[in-house]
């Protein structure tokens, strides 16, 4: 079978209806014509995560498709990690400049960039085990342009990786990996819009050199300890991609009707969004109101469904200050607010100079300076993960989670409560929760609350 030639990804080109924000634009079609003349202004976290996927395609080049010389594949990386490091600090101080010492400043750059690079090593050593898999001799492409403009006008994206190879039955299969740096909102595989428009442009591109039956989609998300794939037979992810042209379509005209949802989380003009503010200022469910008498207290099921609108009330209230934030911080006037001096921060100006005056006055040196351990996510870069896992698996122990609330869509198992009798059994420790997801490895008691 011969090896299909990749085409260079367009630098710079943005799809109107883009793969990553199918989920909102099919949920709320005119949402990607109102949007299409507004300012991408970015975000640290934005380009903290553009320069993760830059050191992935780094190391999956380096592994499968563009080994460059020992000397080069070192210093791409060093300068990659270089720029991480800056952006994640960056990003963890709200995009402004942390308040620190030099010396300080260089070891949290250090540090984040360790955790970076633990966290895309993950998502690399994946693709390794599964190209391993495959028979044969499997084609690899990184950072592959699709274009599924037969099914959503004018659409096109890029992939960030695809593998093409047989499994052990002998069929054909495409791979399509999706790697989140992000560690805030978790992304589930399964029914996925924008990897299933990755696939149907991939398929569009490879079927006419490979016989493709079986289509996978895997979203690695390390930061979140997620892993999550889901594989679709060909002719299904065709028929899904029939039944969403009409809401393509409609969307490539700016028609339809505007719908909220958890979708709006990431749109441009959410916080001017009127439909969105009509929804929250009202904030009651079931039309706008209640059903029942007033004075009866709200059921289960009501305080489920309140609670849900909350919940991206929230998120819309955070999204709407920090716009009137930084219209205000820009020069801007919004009418009842004004912007105050928050609570000032005291640090030294020369930290240096200030300390060797503390020793002067007799403080001892031993206590200007506090020794810390580095992370188990940084210590597992400095020593490699094969070498990390050889010698210190036997060390690592998975503590259960604080309890969480979360919607009944997180793939997260639900935690299960104990009865009162198994709480006060004889001879069982005791314990207020049992946990679907325990380690086998540990024993119960090495989670009771005694």
């Amino acid at each position: 079978m011969p090896k299909a030639k990749p085409r260079a990804p367009k630098q710079g080109a943005h799809a109107l209806l883009g793969a990553s924000s199918a989920h909102r634009w099919l949920h709320c079609p005119p949402s990607a014509r109102l949007c299409e003349d507004m300012p991408d202004t970015g975000s640290p976290y934005a380009h903290e995560g553009t320069l993760a996927h830059e050191l992935a395609a780094l190391k999956l080049g380096q592994a499968f498709t563009e080994a460059r010389s020992k000397t080069a594949y070192s210093a791409a990386r060093a300068k990659l990690l270089g720029e991480i490091g800056k952006a994640a600090v960056l990003a963890e101080n709200g995009g402004t400049a942390p308040r620190t010492d030099e010396t300080t400043a260089k070891r949290a750059e250090a540090s984040a960039a360790a955790s970076a690079e633990a966290a895309v090593g993950v998502y690399v050593d994946m693709i390794r085990d599964d190209h391993a898999q495959l028979q044969g001799k499997p084609n690899v492409f990184i950072e592959q342009r699709v274009d599924y403009a037969h099914v959503v006008p004018e659409g096109f994206g890029t992939c960030d990786c695809i593998l093409i190879g047989q499994g052990l039955d002998g069929q054909w299969q495409l791979r399509i990996y999706d790697y989140k740096h992000g560690k805030g909102v978790p992304v589930e595989a399964e029914g996925n819009p924008q990897l299933m428009l990755y696939a149907l442009g991939a398929l569009a591109l490879f079927a006419p050199i490979y016989p493709i039956t079986l289509i996978s989609m895997t979203i690695c998300q390390p930061r979140r300890d997620s892993l999550t794939s889901w594989a679709i037979p060909t002719e299904e992810l065709l028929a899904w991609g029939e039944h969403i042209r009409p809401l393509a379509q409609q969307a490539h005209q700016g028609e339809g009707d505007l719908q909220e949802g958890d979708w709006c989380q990431f749109c441009p003009r959410a916080t001017r969004c009127r439909e969105r503010a009509e929804r929250f200022v009202a904030l009651e469910a079931y039309e706008y109101r209640l059903p029942g008498d007033p004075r009866d207290p709200l059921t289960d099921a009501e305080l489920g469904d309140v609670l849900a609108i909350g919940e991206r009330l929230d998120k819309w209230l955070s999204a709407l200050r920090k716009h009137v934030q930084d219209t205000l911080l820009a020069g801007g006037t919004i009418p009842g607010w004004k912007l105050v001096e928050g609570r000032t921060v005291r640090a030294f100006g020369d930290l240096q100079a200030a300390f060797q005056l503390a020793k002067d006055s007799g403080v001892k040196e031993e206590l200007l300076y506090v020794r810390e351990p580095i992370t188990l996510t940084a210590l597992e870069s400095l020593m490699g993960k094969k070498a990390f896992t050889e010698t210190l698996a036997a060390q690592i122990i998975r503590k259960p989670g604080k309890p969480t609330l979360a919607p009944e869509s997180d793939p997260r198992p639900a935690m299960t409560r104990k009865s009162a009798a198994d709480d006060f059994a004889e001879d069982t420790p005791r314990a207020f929760f049992a946990y679907d997801n325990l380690d086998p490895n540990h024993t119960a008691e090495a989670y009771a609350i005694t």
